[in-house]
């Protein structure tokens, strides 16, 4: 598990291309999810 600080949004996609969308409702750092198995889930910070 990682946190972060500062302005970055939490983003997620299910393949590396995309498409990207937020994570909602925001999530506070540090931030957990279950994932299903034999499920992928790719996660990245957004700086405005």
């Amino acid at each position: 598990m990682e946190g972060w600080t500062g302005s970055g949004r939490l983003q997620r996609a299910a393949t590396l291309e995309g498409p990207w969308v937020p994570v909602l409702p925001t999530p506070v750092s540090p931030f957990n999810e279950s994932i299903l198995p034999r499920t992928r889930q790719f996660y990245r910070l957004a700086y405005p």
